[in-house]
């Protein structure tokens, strides 16, 4: 081999190994996809048939019930850095909120009840089924009415991607009535993803590509 086809070659890999490690930053807003409510009553049954994914609002325990959402993740194809889920608040006076990541992600907005994720599926446990570790809380003060506040979600859109689920699906529990804008009020729920992302191989090669050629004008012009 030639020592210039040899230079050649090592400056390529040297320019692949230098760029494969390189992960770049990137931010993903996510709206929300599908919203609703479920209510619970022991006594009414209309209320436990009743569907909420057409309302303007969303309210969180007494007198509403367990809100929940979702969010393609499809734009998010790297390592999660950190993500927050984003509430507009009309009402929220010292309302402890619980966020959990729902086990169920296949539940239809305009068919969802207490009892079914759809109409032809029943949850397992009703009022929706989620995994039960606490992983994001918020307590929502009256300062934080009519504004966006951001709740720390990183570990559930985590353990979301690492369980393989398309959507991150979050489930909001709370003892007394905290009322959010849905996806169909003026401000919609949303979520903001920060990743890591590495290049796509053929980014890289096209990257190496460049600088064995910028390589070889300098080398003509020496």
């Amino acid at each position: 081999m030639k020592m210039g086809k040899l230079v050649m070659l090592v400056a390529m890999f040297a320019v692949v190994a230098f760029v494969a490690p390189l992960a770049q930053a990137d931010e993903v807003t996510i709206a929300c996809g599908a919203d609703s409510w479920l209510k619970y009553s022991s006594w009414n049954q209309e209320a436990l048939n009743t569907n909420h994914g057409d309302d303007t609002s969303l309210t969180v325990g007494y007198p509403g019930g367990n809100v929940i959402m979702k969010f393609d993740l499809a734009s998010v194809t790297g390592d999660i850095t950190s993500a927050t889920l984003n509430l507009y608040a009309t009402y929220t006076r010292d309302k402890l909120i619980n966020v959990y990541r729902m086990t169920n992600t296949d539940w239809v907005e305009n068919e969802v009840l207490w009892n079914f994720a759809s109409t032809d599926n029943a949850w397992t446990t009703p009022g929706g089924d989620y995994d039960n570790s606490l992983l994001a809380s918020y307590t929502f003060q009256q300062a934080d009415e009519w504004k966006y506040t951001s709740i720390d979600v990183t570990a559930l859109v985590q353990a979301a991607k690492a369980a393989g689920q398309s959507y991150a699906s979050f489930i909001l529990l709370g003892s007394e009535g905290g009322v959010f804008s849905s996806k169909e009020g003026y401000d919609a729920p949303y979520l903001v993803v920060d990743q890591q992302v590495v290049p796509e191989p053929m980014t890289m090669t096209l990257l190496a590509l460049g600088g064995m050629s910028l390589l070889a004008r300098r080398r003509s012009r020496a």
